[in-house]
């Protein structure tokens, strides 16, 4: 099979599941409000955003630092360097489990820092945050692996299992967030389970302990850290934020504007996995070339989608009018969004992390800032102006540092914009 082939397969079957997967968490959302209302709706986000934040301090930084590590020695030929990063990435995974209870018992019993609804849901949330960092932990060893079209399938039946599940207990009005949840984790650990299987059998995985290799993967690890925790932030800080001062039902519509508003770029996140891999393999022309279809194609979808905004009331309630303004205004924010996702990949893939770092802390600051004038003043169309203005300066952030570095060969209009020859 060629390199532009598997190339060409690898986009393909990235972006299928990208696609299906968005379109899954829409029609599950559906099921969610027609099942239970908006204040489910809203209980469903929180949570989840919720266990994403936990689910970042427990990952490290470790989950994107491996695939650039198990490309490059795969690159390398070295079945010593892969071996161990699958040690100590399986390690880390075994002992990781008891912060996180460790730090959701502290949060909702000590400190009252979760309320109004977490500490009902507290054991849903260790469940969640623990089952998708073992997924994310072993799907990113497989992209280093090479084989990212058996991870876009495993994925894209994942999603489809669990969307029959709530199908059912939809038609079955047995639709509660206990349910939701316990089914979300357990379907979660036994795909990770098939693609470990596959993994050991791949690497013909022998047990190696590298501490040099290990200082390497944590020092690494640490610099995504601090810029997954500041990125996570800057994309859940708005509903966060809603949640205190409006309610659930006012985070259940921003979340739905949220949600649709991930079309945009949704390719971007497709392709993030070969934008690091292609990096490390030295092949460059692939940044340059795909940056500006990416452009394209997040401009179109925002257009497109700004077009069909009339369809979310007509398809959940007359309530849901509330989510229209808040989607258009997200989905050109997006948009910049999208390109700042496609550098960070790019630079991840360089190994250069330091501009990561300084430009989600400095984003998130921005983010907080606006959110906390516009929600008070606004409600959630002054968050999705908030937002979206956040997103825009924190690209022009990212570009600057680039150029000034000399890292970027291109203008900055062509940075931004796909109007230029």
């Amino acid at each position: 099979m060629s390199r532009m082939f598997q190339l060409r397969m690898d986009i393909v079957f990235n972006v299928i599941e990208k696609v299906l997967g968005v379109l899954i968490k829409l029609t599950i959302l559906y099921l969610i409000i027609k099942g239970g209302g908006s204040s489910t709706q809203g209980q469903y986000k929180y949570i989840i955003d919720t266990a994403m934040l936990f689910n970042i301090l427990s990952l490290f930084g470790m989950d994107n630092y491996n695939i650039y590590l198990m490309t490059k020695s795969f690159k390398e030929k070295s079945a010593a360097k892969v071996n161990a990063i699958i040690t100590h990435t399986l390690i880390w995974i075994s002992f990781t489990f008891v912060p996180i209870l460790g730090l959701v018992y502290l949060l909702t019993e000590v400190f009252d820092a979760l309320e109004p609804i977490v500490p009902q849901f507290v054991y849903l949330i260790s469940i969640v945050a623990l089952s998708f960092q073992t997924r994310v932990f072993i799907k990113n060893l497989w992209v280093g692996v090479g084989n990212i079209i058996f991870n876009s399938i495993n994925q894209i039946v994942s999603d489809c299992v669990f969307l029959i599940s709530m199908l059912y207990f939809y038609l079955n009005n047995s639709i509660d967030i206990y349910t939701i949840f316990i089914w979300y984790a357990l379907n979660n650990f036994i795909f990770t389970l098939i693609i470990l299987v596959q993994l050991v059998y791949r690497t013909k995985y022998r047990f190696n302990f590298d501490m040099a290799l290990l200082k390497v993967q944590l020092k690494g690890g640490f610099q995504l850290f601090l810029y997954t925790i500041f990125f996570a932030l800057m994309l859940r800080v708005d509903s966060l934020i809603i949640m205190k001062y409006l309610g659930s039902s006012s985070t259940g519509y921003y979340g739905i504007a949220s949600q649709y508003s991930e079309f945009v770029y949704f390719i971007v996140i497709a392709l993030s996995q070969i934008i690091i891999k292609e990096t490390v393999l030295d092949r460059s022309d692939f940044i340059y070339k795909w940056l500006k279809k990416i452009q394209i194609i997040q401009l179109v979808l925002a257009i497109v989608l700004t077009c069909c905004t009339f369809i979310l009331p007509l398809l959940l309630g007359e309530e849901y009018q509330k989510s229209v303004l808040p989607s258009i205004i997200l989905l050109f924010g997006t948009y910049f969004w999208g390109i700042y996702i496609f550098f960070n990949y790019w630079l991840l893939g360089l190994n250069n992390l330091k501009y990561l770092v300084f430009t989600s802390i400095v984003g998130v600051c921005l983010n907080v800032i606006l959110n906390l004038v516009l929600v008070r003043s606004i409600g959630i169309i002054g968050a999705a102006i908030a937002s979206s203005i956040s997103y825009f300066l924190t690209l022009i952030l990212l570009i600057y540092l680039v150029k000034n570095k000399n890292l970027l060969k291109i203008s900055f209009t062509k940075s931004l914009l796909p109007f230029h020859k």
